[in-house]
């Protein structure tokens, strides 16, 4: 993504670690994941077949912050 782009559409999402990372993602206000993501370790997120599109909002920061 653009560092100038806020917003992006997809249908699905692989974060892998370089470093260890504080990942949280919320939907609607709602917290639904919050942890770590180790080094090496991959998060993969993905649109269940048929799921109507809605607003994911989600931040990864270095674990040293």
């Amino acid at each position: 993504m653009d560092p100038e782009t806020d917003h992006e559409t997809c249908n699905s999402l692989n974060i892998e670690a370089a470093t260890p990372k504080v990942v949280k993602i919320t939907i609607d206000g709602r917290t639904l994941l919050e942890g770590v993501l180790n080094t090496g370790s991959v998060l993969s997120v993905q649109t269940k077949e048929g799921a109507e599109p809605q607003s994911i909002e989600l931040v990864v920061e270095d674990l040293a912050r």
